[in-house]
């Protein structure tokens, strides 16, 4: 296998966090935080209408502004957008934006689940 590059050691955490969300989420169908199946045809689908083709182009910021979009959204959905932002993060640098935030602004999307 040729390499392109050479990896930073400090960026092996977000390789295996990538792999994990790989093997349980896109092989196995199963919740990066459980065992839950999130990645279902039906979470995507509400997904899709309440985020993708209802932009909200308000005021706000963007967690104020998805709280809105899946206000109706299933817990399923709901646990799906805050897997996909955690993948979204994990390659924000950390001067832009710490683990600390990151890990907030996960926790912030599950909790619209109730």
């Amino acid at each position: 296998m040729t390499r392109t590059r050479i990896p930073c050691p400090s960026a092996q955490p977000v390789y295996a966090a990538v792999a994990l969300w790989r093997d349980r989420c896109l092989l196995d169908d199963l919740g990066l935080f459980n065992d839950n199946r999130v990645s279902t045809l039906g979470n995507i689908e509400v997904l899709v209408r309440d985020f993708v083709q209802q932009p909200d182009l308000g005021e706000g910021t963007f967690l104020s502004k998805l709280r809105g979009q899946l206000t109706a959204a299933p817990p399923g959905a709901v646990q799906l957008a805050a897997e996909l932002l955690y993948v979204h993060l994990l390659i924000a640098r950390s001067s832009t934006i710490g683990g600390a935030k990151k890990l907030q602004q996960v926790r912030t999307v599950l909790g619209f689940a109730g």
